[in-house]
């Protein structure tokens, strides 16, 4: 058993090593609270009132840190485990998420199992959010060992926590404390009921996450970021840990710099396609491998394939943000005519006149006879389009009119 401290608060305030010593004092004295520590500071934050815990999260904090509380639990009557997660961020914005689990695979390794899970959620919202530290509190050492390779991952259990966090440590730098459990710390009681109430009373605190991610070079952190920004001028952005987070309609992109190259991670939306359109058009690797990991789609013909094949796909209430990658095939075609020509430009807008409703090409001859009709859908579709709204059948519509002028 470690070593306890036992605090006596009352008009005197004393410290005792043992029970004994404690029970002693107290034998005539009134008006008073006792409570035991496993370490003299928090005996002494006990007696001065202070909050320990609170205090180290904010020096944490301070140094840009997020910091988590996780913990999970068990009831064998029920065969199921659950865990409890708090989490802060270093401007003080707390967060709790909770759930449980049945799986068969795990479930035998009882609270280990919501301990495990308590950790891959709090790392995925870590990550989903853009933060680049973490520090973890916990209370089974081997949330830390099976990491840092001093215990060999084995059981299902650890193989499922390893290949489920892989991803993440790759953009998080993630560290972790073994805390004592049941030790008077007030975190550590919160994900203590959390992780209870998500096993008996069904609550589920859990965040829903739709968003796609992607990595490119680090060299492309700066051209994407501004590219993002030029094509959706409209959209707000602020800094945070190494990047930029950009928000647009309710929905987000981050962008950052980590460990050596840029990461990119958001909802899809028109934020994402922009983003996705550059990597396509500067990524280094077959752009096929990125579309397949995004998206699902082993196969695609082009960037009007890609926008028929999403819009077909996905189930959404705006497919408007899907036509992106028609239009951007479009301004494709007119560069290359343009360039196949030999036509100089600063601006492509300086080689259209717009008549009525339409626009008429007024530059040097060019092989491509209806470049007057594609940048005029380009510019309908373009113009508006981070707040543009379209119904599957009216996207589906946009994307043959592109098809109609490409080919």
């Amino acid at each position: 058993m470690g070593k306890k401290y036992y605090a006596f608060k009352s008009e005197e305030n004393k410290i005792f090593k043992s029970w004994d010593e404690l029970q002693k004092y107290a034998e005539d004295k009134k008006n008073y609270k006792q409570k035991s520590f496993s370490t003299i500071e928090e005996a002494e934050a006990f007696l001065e009132g202070r909050d320990i815990y609170g205090e180290s999260v904010k020096e944490k904090s301070k140094e840009g840190f997020v910091i988590a509380y996780t913990d999970g639990s068990y009831e064998e009557k029920i065969s199921a485990y659950s865990y409890g997660a708090l989490i802060v961020t270093p401007d003080g914005i707390e967060k709790e998420l909770c759930g449980a689990g049945n799986d068969p695979d795990l479930v035998s390794t009882r609270n280990v199992a919501g301990e495990v899970l308590g950790v891959i959620e709090t790392l995925k919202w870590t990550y989903y959010n853009g933060y680049k530290k973490l520090l973890i509190y916990h209370d089974y050492e081997g949330l830390k060992k099976w990491v840092s390779g001093e215990w060999g991952a084995k059981s299902p259990v650890s193989v499922f926590y390893l290949g489920a966090i892989e991803k993440y440590l790759k953009i998080v730098d993630c560290s972790f404390v073994k805390v004592k459990g049941h030790s008077n710390d007030k975190y550590n009681d919160i994900v203590d009921r959390l992780a209870k109430d998500a096993l008996f009373s069904g609550k589920t605190l859990e965040e829903k996450y739709v968003a796609c991610d992607f990595s490119i070079s680090a060299d492309d952190y700066v051209p994407l970021c501004e590219y993002v920004h030029k094509q959706l001028a409209s959209a707000n952005f602020s800094e945070i840990d190494d990047g930029i987070k950009f928000s647009l309609n309710g929905k987000k992109l981050i962008v950052a710099k980590r460990k050596g190259y840029t990461f990119i991670t958001g909802e899809k939306s028109q934020l994402l396609f922009v983003s996705v359109v550059y990597a396509i058009d500067n990524f280094s690797l077959n752009p096929d491998i990125l579309v397949e990991n995004l998206f699902g789609i082993e196969k695609y013909d082009g960037k009007i394939s890609l926008s028929r094949e999403l819009i077909r796909k996905e189930e959404c209430e705006n497919y408007a943000p899907y036509i992106l990658f028609a239009l951007s095939a479009v301004s494709d075609k007119i560069k290359s005519a343009l360039k196949k020509s030999g036509v100089k430009y600063q601006k492509i807008s300086s080689l259209f006149e717009k008549r009525g409703e339409s626009f008429e090409y007024i530059g040097k001859d060019v092989e491509y006879d209806k470049i007057s009709e594609a940048y005029g859908l380009f510019y309908k579709y373009r113009l508006g389009y981070a707040d543009r709204k379209a119904d599957r059948e009216t996207a589906m519509k946009i994307v043959e009119e592109a098809e109609s002028v490409i080919f």
